[in-house]
């Protein structure tokens, strides 16, 4: 059984780190481009952040429905599958940062 507190921990740490993610991107996408497309890679950078919700919400959605509902309420153990669908999101972006490249150009003198 899953405790309370590993519940807690988990959401509490993948809130912490849900923000840091965008504000990486917007600099990355920011420095890869000539400074006359900031303005069109910070949007598109932006909506990608909602581009996931846009996904996560009906996939997490569907997950649930598999199981079912118990008397108006998922059941526990109804999470386990979309718990893992989110660990596999965070372990697909744990390695997207180990393989994205510094972007920050250095001047020379």
């Amino acid at each position: 059984d899953l405790q309370s507190w590993m519940v807690f921990f988990s959401s509490f740490v993948t809130g912490m780190m849900a923000g840091s993610p965008a504000s990486v991107g917007v600099s990355a996408g920011k420095e890869s481009f000539s400074p006359n497309l900031a303005g069109t890679t910070i949007g598109a950078t932006n909506l990608a952040g909602f581009f996931g919700g846009l996904i996560f919400q009906p996939v997490i959605g569907y997950s649930l429905d598999i199981i079912g509902r118990v008397k108006d309420a998922y059941p526990a153990y109804a999470y386990r599958l979309p718990l893992q669908i989110f660990l596999g999101a965070s372990a697909f972006a744990l390695i997207s940062a180990f393989l994205t490249r510094e972007t920050l150009r250095r001047s020379d003198g």
